[in-house]
């Protein structure tokens, strides 16, 4: 409902004329997307009631806050320029829904909402799950060939069965590479998990000598993403 109530309040006036016009409510829905992206980083950015700074004025304090790259920034003031010069022709439609969707990836993907090494666990399942449900379909295929030819489909090139089976072929082979890739990243993590709890700790003692021992003891099972923060702070200690 909250979908379709922004739809109908940013295209209200649109729907209501004569003349109706898709691309202009798909430039509508676009600027509202922005919108509310700016007003986020806004909150986050500008000073306690400040209610007059612009995104412009607000990257600049993200960067010195180490919230936002150079690049990041960067990318933010060219999506904002994208936005501000797009018009009713749908290639501009289209570039400036490219920005925001650029935009928001580049910004809220440094989040790391979620624990990477769980992230990868979970591929890794999905692609085993995947290559559980590929091989019990070539056994299957392998069996009815049998019956039918006597022949083995494991005998056969890609080019001598049937296109289907040929990318089912195709699917496991990229399907073992995945998991083989994915197996690299595993590492051992505690239950229950402490991952939310050491982003808050890095995000609240970055600047303070005092997190060292908190990130070297209690942490210790998230000791890749540990490492790289301790040797910056060794690096730089006095």
């Amino acid at each position: 409902m909250a979908t379709l109530r922004r739809l109908l309040w940013t295209n209200g006036a649109d729907l209501a004329d004569a003349r109706f016009c898709p691309r202009r409510c798909h430039r509508a829905l676009g600027l509202s997307c922005w919108q509310q992206f700016s007003e986020a980083l806004l909150a986050v950015g500008r000073p306690h009631g400040d209610v007059t700074s612009t995104l412009s004025d607000v990257i600049p304090v993200l960067v010195t806050a180490q919230c936002l790259s150079g690049e990041q920034a960067a990318w933010l003031a060219e999506s904002a320029a994208v936005v501000r010069d797009v018009t009713d022709d749908p290639v501009d439609i289209g570039r400036m829904f490219v920005y925001i969707g650029g935009a928001q990836m580049s910004v809220l993907g440094q989040l790391m909402a979620v624990d990477p090494v769980e992230e990868r666990k979970l591929l890794l399942e999905y692609s085993k799950d995947e290559m559980e449900d590929v091989e019990a379909d070539l056994a299957a295929a392998d069996l009815a060939m049998q019956l039918v030819s006597g022949v083995r489909l494991a005998a056969l090139a890609d080019q001598h069965v049937p296109p289907a089976l040929a990318q089912q072929r195709q699917r496991l082979l990229a399907l073992d590479a995945e998991r083989a890739e994915l197996d690299v990243g595993e590492a051992c993590r505690p239950t229950p998990p402490l991952y939310q709890q050491l982003k808050q700790l890095r995000a609240r003692l970055r600047s303070f000598s005092g997190f060292v021992a908190g990130l070297e003891g209690r942490y210790g099972w998230y000791r890749d993403l540990t490492a790289p923060l301790l040797a910056a702070y060794r690096q730089n200690a006095p």
